[in-house]
């Protein structure tokens, strides 16, 4: 008598049980969350999947939300507001998503199993659903703060924290120190360039972090050097040194645009926010007024302009183009509401 058929079932039988009980468990202990149109909070951020974030290419160059109008996108818009209050510990888990080994067996899971309604999103999709999120709601989501900055010690998930906390500002005390020590620390150039542009978001709140930016203003990396001239523009730099150094790098820096602007646009962005302290960059900067590149071109004929106006009138520009935490406008088409 064959006596192997039924031990093959029961080893088949038995994992299966055992997966029908857990979800089954999951099921019944899983915390209730409110629905709107049928999907909890959760489930609604799905349609903010395909949302992307990344550094503006217009000064004053800070993080913006892009994304391309759909009907789920708007769905899940009129749930937050339906919703009201943001649910912070699951934007949290959701900005600190990683790429799990039980992935693949989730996407099987969502395949074979029909019946059991399983929605599975990537760690990327995740995380694009908390900086929408964040980016909608605002300083309202302060309470995540803490949290998000914990999550800079992972590479993985820094990115997306470094972009929530852009949009959620107010809390200097606790960000400034943090994302100082992040920069402080080797990360690959875009996170560097990512938490440069974060800390001007702060505006003037987010001085003592100079030294470190003063620092990465002498990097070898020109886009990431250019950034530092930004943010030391934008937390209130202002010095005669400072505007010949950046002046020194924009001698030979790039026109051709990177991870954002290029280097040339962002180093003349910031030395026309040094006032008359760069009186004396103007012979250098004249030169770009020629360049190829309309961007820069731009950027050269502002930044003449500005301290030469600040010259005349004895006073330094208003370093404000950079305070205060990001605001969506759908009118700048800087933040949410710049379409791909």
């Amino acid at each position: 008598m064959d006596v192997t058929k039924p031990r093959r079932t029961v080893r088949v039988a038995v994992p299966a049980i055992v997966v029908a009980m857990m979800m089954l468990l999951l099921l019944f202990f899983y915390p209730r969350e409110q629905r709107f149109q049928g999907k909890t909070f959760s489930q609604s951020l799905r349609g903010f999947s395909h949302d992307g974030y990344q550094l503006g290419t217009e000064p004053p160059y800070s993080p913006v939300g892009v994304f391309s109008p759909s009907t789920e996108r708007s769905q899940a818009t009129d749930a937050l507001e339906h919703f009201g209050k943001p649910d912070v510990a699951a934007l949290v888990r959701l900005a600190g998503a990683k790429h799990s080994m039980l992935s693949p067996i989730w996407v099987w899971m969502s395949g074979k199993l029909p019946f059991l309604k399983l929605q599975y999103s990537t760690a990327s999709e995740k995380q694009s659903q908390a900086v929408a999120a964040f980016i909608h709601y605002g300083s309202r989501s302060a309470p995540a703060v803490p949290a998000l900055l914990t999550l800079l010690q992972d590479e993985r998930t820094a990115r997306p924290a470094l972009y929530a906390l852009a949009f959620v500002g107010s809390d200097a005390e606790r960000q400034v120190p943090a994302l100082t020590n992040f920069l402080i620390h080797a990360h690959p150039s875009y996170l560097q360039m990512d938490a440069m542009a974060t800390l001007g978001e702060l505006g003037q709140k987010a001085r003592e972090a100079q030294p470190v930016l003063s620092l990465r203003l002498m990097s070898t990396n020109d886009y990431v050097s250019a950034m530092a001239a930004v943010t030391l523009s934008r937390v209130g730099a202002r010095s005669p040194r400072l505007a010949a150094l950046i002046t020194h790098r924009l001698a030979s820096a790039t026109a051709q645009r990177g991870y954002t602007a290029s280097p040339a646009e962002m180093y003349l962005w910031a030395i026309g926010n040094l006032g008359s302290g760069a009186k004396d960059s103007i012979t250098v900067i004249a030169q770009f007024t020629n360049s190829p590149a309309m961007q820069v071109r731009q950027r050269a004929g502002e930044a003449i302009e500005k301290i030469a106006k600040a010259v005349g009138q004895g006073i330094e520009p208003d370093a404000s183009p950079s305070g205060g935490p990001a605001v969506p406008s759908a009118n700048s088409g800087v933040a949410e509401g710049r379409h791909r």
